[in-house]
């Protein structure tokens, strides 16, 4: 009894796709057949039962079996070069988890299936095969059809499209020669132009793999589709399929340009590049960058300057800002970094960053770099469309600014001054110093005439390697980088002593001037590096870092004031350095609302909370999260125990569910634990924050290689009050993500 094909095919165009895929990679023929199956077909005892080979679901991961075989019908003609074998039975298997369908078609057995209504013998289909590449006659052709088929001209038409079927999925050395008449319906029954896949407009000019495969899919389509076709009987029907099949094959043209899809991804990775690398738009232009993509692929043409500039990337940052608003959405408390800066042209410019925390990790989005004319004019104005333009006006709750001095008081957020700016003009307090101006200048000097004297920087490369040290000097464009050049002189000071005493250079010496430092002035050269050490340390800790906040400062801060504490061993130099760089980092941050803040930052830090040992801290932090707007609902056993509670009040008389035997036998511990509970989640919201608070100061601090983010969404469970209160963490300490 026949099936209905309609309930076991796939419904949909998805599943098809998959069916068709499927087929087409893992079923293909061999382009060489084996002779016992195309010459020797009277020998061949077909089976009358056709179930496909697959036991298991071949694109499902692990060993997920397939259904039983499906009957599809029993009234399948298997098509033979001696005529037609009626009445055979072909079924299918399905994947109970991904629905993919299995039928049959299983080459080894000398048949081809086309669509489990017909199917031919191999030995046929390389009949037919032979008679088309000799271009035989139409004639030649119709015979052969007639003498297997009869005068079933419907089924004459289904055994050219079940030949096709065959030469889709044969392995072919050279798929660029296909025969194919694009405008007739007899073999494919469907006009060329509807095959998916292929190139607009039509010009003839197309790439041959990408064509080859999207043919030969369409046509393996349209064979699990084939049993629903009607085609038109005609009594010239055969021989008019006859004559489109003949028809002189064309070449394809390999193509001179790509696909449009493909040149759209080329121009994005053209983009990318240009904007990621921060290369000029001229680039394009240059011809080394077009040689390079031509050797790449002959077939590329790259975009030019005005394409880049006027639409493809407006249309990316288009795209991208519509990502970022998107997920801004989500964001509830952000902080932002605004930067003021100049190129090398002297031109004014605005950066606004934004920082927030994402399933806890610290987030960063550039928002806008916008030229700013008039530097008077650099204030709130200008942030607020931004902000407006991003939906985050709302959000911000801090700004970190650098020395300039904007108006933000109309936002209601708090300003925090960029600490590694701070950093900065403090140690340059240093360079104040007359001893230091003196023996700085000595060492600049001496460097500046190795730097441009060969035979020196022959002497001193030969002492270096003698005294096995690094062979590299820094010269000073900033404080940071006269610290290290300082550093390494005096720790290179016995190669450079040697090379201004060796005879080759003595009178260039002589002649320039230069003197070497006095043993008291490297003693002093020695003391300004164990002093701005722990400085320089530590604008490396808000600059170089991925994710710095503003729970560093209070530590930091807190750490220099006792590296800096002048002693009673101190000689006068280092007094002076320490008063100098204390006395302008002292006058920062102590407002008391500021400073306040960046204490209670530091105790929402585990990395730092056991360095705030004062109750007074701990206090406010627990007023600020009283403050706030709860955010995190009950546990989900609380919640499920008051619906609970509220469905008892309902229903009072509802019927009591039978305890097990266990159950019963210890229910009246049950109960009183089930009271316990009730009476812990029935706490106040402040007794509740009190007691994980405690239980947070108890829980050991982590070492400062942790992430703090990571820590508390790890712990969010545990600890969901307080999580509550971490807007402070995504404040920026510097401007490291601007510049």
């Amino acid at each position: 009894m026949e099936g209905t094909p309609e309930t076991l095919l796939p419904p949909g165009d998805k599943n098809l796709e998959q069916m068709a895929k499927y087929v087409y990679h893992h079923k293909k023929l061999p382009s060489a057949l084996p002779e016992n199956l195309t010459q020797f077909e009277s020998e061949i005892q077909f089976s009358k039962h056709l179930i496909p080979a697959e036991t298991v679901c071949q694109e499902c991961p692990g060993q997920v079996c397939l259904t039983e075989p499906v009957l599809v019908t029993d009234k399948a003609r298997v098509v033979t070069s001696n005529g037609v074998i009626q009445d055979n039975s072909t079924f299918l298997k399905k994947c109970p988890k991904c629905d993919l369908m299995y039928h049959y078609q299983e080459w080894s057995e000398g048949l081809h299936n086309y669509n489990s209504h017909i199917i031919l013998s191999l030995q046929l289909c390389m009949l037919l095969q032979n008679l088309i590449q000799n271009h035989s006659a139409e004639d030649g052709l119709a015979v052969v059809l007639k003498q297997t088929v009869g005068d079933m001209s419907s089924c004459g038409m289904e055994v050219l499209q079940a030949y096709l079927h065959f030469e889709a999925l044969r392995s072919h050395e050279c798929p660029s020669l296909l025969m194919i008449d694009l405008y007739q319906k007899g073999i494919f029954n469907m006009a060329g132009i509807e095959i998916h896949g292929m190139p607009e407009p039509l010009t003839g000019e197309v790439n041959a793999e990408e064509i080859w495969d999207s043919v030969c899919k369409e046509i393996i389509t349209s064979g699990l589709n084939a049993h629903d076709i009607v085609y038109v009987e005609t009594n010239n029907v055969i021989k008019e399929a006859a004559v489109s099949a003949v028809t002189t094959p064309f070449k394809l043209s390999e193509g001179r340009r790509l696909n449009k899809e493909r040149t759209e991804q080329c121009h994005k990775a053209v983009t990318r590049f240009l904007v990621k690398t921060l290369q000029p738009l001229s680039t394009v232009e240059s011809p080394w960058f077009r040689d390079l993509t031509k050797t790449l692929n002959p077939k590329y043409r790259p975009p030019s300057i005005d394409e880049l500039r006027k639409t493809l990337i407006p249309s990316w940052y288009s795209a991208e800002k519509k990502r970022a608003v998107e997920e801004l959405l989500g964001v509830t408390e952000a902080a932002l970094t605004c930067d003021w800066w100049s190129n090398s042209a002297h031109d004014h410019y605005l950066t606004v960053n934004l920082h927030f925390i994402m399933k806890g990790q610290m987030m960063h989005k550039v928002l806008r770099t916008k030229p700013v004319y008039d530097a008077s004019t650099a204030e709130a104005p200008l942030i607020y469309p931004i902000l407006e333009e991003f939906g985050v006006r709302d959000k911000v709750v801090a700004v970190t600014v650098d020395n300039m001095d904007i108006s933000i008081n109309s936002l209601h957020i708090r300003k925090l001054k960029c600490f590694a700016c701070i950093l900065n003009l403090a140690a340059q307090k240093v360079f104040t110093c007359s001893s230091v101006v003196r023996w700085v200048s000595k060492i600049q000097a001496v460097l500046a005439w190795i730097k441009t004297s060969l035979p020196a920087q022959n002497i001193l490369q030969e002492q270096q390697k003698m005294l096995i040290m690094k062979q590299q000097l820094l010269f000073q464009s900033s404080w940071d980088s006269l610290y290290l050049m300082v550093e390494q002189f005096v720790e290179q000071f016995a190669a450079i002593q040697a090379t201004l005493t060796d005879p080759q250079v003595r009178e260039a010496i002589e002649e320039k001037r230069l003197e070497m430092l006095t043993e008291n002035e490297y003693q002093e050269a020695g003391e300004f590096i164990r002093i701005l050490k722990p400085l320089y340390t530590s604008s490396l800790c808000v600059s170089a870092e991925k994710s710095p906040n503003c729970s560093q400062i209070f530590p930091i801060l807190k750490k220099l004031e006792a590296h800096l504490e002048t002693q009673h061993e101190d000689t006068p130099f280092t007094n002076t350095l320490k008063r100098t760089i204390w006395g302008d980092l002292s006058t920062h941050y102590k407002d008391g609302d500021t400073w306040n803040f960046l204490q209670e930052a530091s105790a929402l830090d585990p990395r730092f909370k056991n360095r705030i040992d004062s109750d007074e801290i701990w206090q406010r932090v627990l007023s600020a999260a009283c403050d706030l707007p709860v955010t995190g609902e009950l546990p989900s056993d609380a919640v499920s125990e008051h619906n609970d509670a509220e469905h008892s009040e309902e229903a009072p008389f509802s019927k009591r569910l039978r305890l097990s035997a266990l159950e019963e036998l210890f229910e009246a511990e049950d109960r009183a634990l089930k009271s316990c509970a009730d009476a812990s989640s029935n706490v106040s919201i402040p007794t509740r924050l009190l007691q994980e608070i405690e239980l947070y100061r108890k829980i050991p601090a982590i070492p400062t290689s942790e992430d703090p983010l990571v820590w508390w969404w790890d712990r969010r469970d545990m600890l969901p009050f307080p999580l509550s209160t971490l807007q402070l963490l995504p404040v920026h300490p510097g401007l490291v993500y601007s510049t």
